[in-house]
C-alpha cells in the first residue's frame, strides 16, 4: 500500500490557511474596540461639549468691520465643523455598538 503522508506538510490544515478579508477586518474592529472601551465616554462626552458650544454667540468673533462674506464663511466653518464631529461620535459610538442577539443564544456580553 502506498503512503504519501510525508509529502503532506500541514500546510492544508485549517489553522495554517490565510485569513480572509471578512476576518481581518472583524479582528481589526474588535482590536479598536479594546482600544477605545477605557476613553470612549470621555470622548464622546467632550465631543458633545465642543458641539454645544459651537453655535454660542460667544464664540464667534467679529466687530462692526466684518462683513457678511466672513460671516458666511464663519458660518460654513462651522457647519462642517458640526458635521465632522458628528461623524466622530457615529463612527465611536458604531466601534462600541454590541452586536444584536440573536434568538436562542445567550447574550454575547453576559
Amino acid at each position: 500500500m502506498r503512503n504519501d503522508s510525508y509529502l503532506y506538510t500541514g500546510i492544508t490544515s485549517a489553522s495554517n490557511e490565510p485569513k480572509t478579508p471578512r476576518e481581518l477586518q472583524k479582528e481589526s474592529k474588535e482590536e479598536a474596540k479594546r482600544k477605545l472601551k477605557p476613553a470612549a465616554d470621555i470622548v464622546l462626552e467632550l465631543l458633545m461639549k465642543e458641539r454645544e458650544g459651537l453655535y454660542d454667540i460667544r464664540n464667534v468673533y467679529f466687530d462692526t468691520k466684518t462683513s457678511d462674506d466672513e460671516l458666511r464663511v464663519e458660518r460654513i466653518v462651522r457647519i462642517r465643523h458640526e458635521a465632522l464631529i458628528i461623524a466622530l461620535e457615529s463612527k465611536i459610538k458604531t466601534i462600541m455598538a454590541d452586536k444584536p442577539e440573536k434568538r436562542g443564544q445567550e447574550p454575547v456580553n453576559g
